[in-house]
Parts: C-alpha cells; structure tokens; sequence
C-alpha cells in the first residue's frame, strides 16, 4: 500500500536516514570455530540505514540470511528442516512471534 501512488501511509514510520544520528557501528565476534580468534564488524553506509528502519515482523531481511548462514555453518542446520529464526526487540516480542507463528 505504501507504495501506491497518492497514498499516504500512517502505519510505519519511516524516517529519513539523513536524520539518523549514527554514521557507523562497529563490534568484535568470535569466531565461531576458535573463541580465541576475533573479527571487527563495520556496518556503516547501506546495511546501517536498513538497521536503523523499521523491519518486517520476523527481522531484517539480510539479518536472517546471515543468521541462517550461522546455523548453518556452526550447527550444519539448513533453512527449511522445519525451524526457523525470528529476531525480535525483547523477550516478550519474541514469545509472542513463537506463539502465534
């Protein structure tokens, strides 16, 4: 609907990224094969304006597929084996997505 031309959407909101006081996050992972290894993570540019907007229900799109790449390198579970990943902002976001997904 947001889309549709002369329509004026009152549901998300969806703010300008040039208001975003955030030009850039960073953070250090380990290694999901050596705990002793560490990895610095930008995001900046693209990714943090797509972080920084509301998402669908169950996460950031490019979130989940990295999510599920995870899984599936760390624990060999593939998308689609009757499991899924929902990210959410809070314990009570997430049971809600489980009870009623």
């Amino acid at each position: 609907m947001a889309a549709r031309p002369g329509i004026i959407p009152l549901f998300a909101g969806s703010p300008s990224a040039e208001t975003f006081p955030i030009t850039s996050m960073s953070l250090k992972v380990r290694s999901p094969d050596d705990s002793g290894q560490e990895t610095e993570l930008v995001i900046d540019g693209d990714a943090l304006t797509e972080g920084l907007q509301y998402s669908t229900t169950w996460g950031i799109k490019s979130l989940l597929g990295w999510l599920y790449g995870l899984q599936e390198l760390s624990h060999r579970r593939k998308k689609g084996e009757g499991w899924r990943i929902s990210v959410g902002a809070g314990s009570q976001d997430l049971l809600y997505k489980v009870g009623v997904g």
